[in-house]
């Protein structure tokens, strides 16, 4: 039956063709654009459909169904999957289905990602859009936000840094090294003047390999000095990388 399901969702989509894209395209961005202001959402740069990104027919539709869900305060199901290595799709969770309440999508990196609460994890994930498998519309009401949470916080953190457990960290930071600082953290950032030479800067970020390669494109003028296990991890890493 999910097969079924599967496979009539996909010929549904290819019969909308080309014009149906750009239709969807220009209402998806326009209502990404307007949720984004009303709500606090990040949203990213607007989709170049010539950057070889989430620019097909199914990912449009589903980003379409994604702005009905957010705009009417409604719960998704759907389910997940990655690429195995014979580029065969391999469903999370045993194709279990997400219960997702989504509350925005951001563009990142030619990706559309979907950041929401899921029923089954029990805290706010991220899911990539072109990752999403038979996505269906209910009419449940979506979990409310978390008080705090910060869509352009987690935007900047998880989403730019990739998911991963969230680590307070101190940089050691050359001074020309402030401007790429708080490009990445804002503004707000704390940071502390250690000499005439150098700062801290203290930030909170998902510990993954992802943060790791921002660091070493400084070519050691950001160090990670604390905690210790999250510096022995970028050590390991740098070195796993020589073998």
């Amino acid at each position: 039956m999910q097969a079924e399901n599967d496979a009539a969702f996909e010929e549904s989509m290819r019969m909308v063709g080309k014009f149906a894209l750009g239709v969807v395209a220009l209402v998806g961005i326009t209502a990404a654009a307007a949720s984004a202001a009303s709500s606090g959402s990040s949203f990213g740069s607007t989709p170049n459909p010539s950057s070889g990104g989430d620019t097909s027919d199914r990912a449009y539709i589903i980003v379409d169904l994604l702005h009905t869900a957010i705009n009417t305060n409604k719960k998704i199901i759907c389910n997940y999957f990655e690429w195995g290595a014979d580029k065969k799709k391999i469903y999370k969770h045993g194709r279990r289905d997400y219960h997702f309440s989504p509350y925005g999508l951001i563009w990142n990196n030619d990706r559309y990602y979907a950041v929401g609460w899921s029923d089954s994890h029990g805290k706010i994930i991220t899911l990539r859009v072109d990752r999403i498998a038979a996505p269906k519309l209910t009419d449940t009401p979506a979990e409310p936000r978390p008080q705090g949470f910060d869509m352009t916080y987690y935007a900047d953190t998880v989403i730019n840094m990739y998911d991963g457990p969230v680590r307070d960290v101190t940089l050691h930071c050359e001074n020309p090294m402030m401007k790429h600082v708080i490009d990445r953290f804002g503004e707000g950032i704390k940071t502390k003047i250690l000499d005439t030479e150098h700062f801290a800067a203290y930030v909170s970020v998902p510990a993954s390999p992802t943060f790791f390669a921002w660091v070493f494109t400084f070519s050691g003028s950001i160090k990670i000095t604390d905690p210790e296990d999250v510096a022995g991890s970028y050590r390991d890493m740098l070195q796993a990388a020589l073998v």
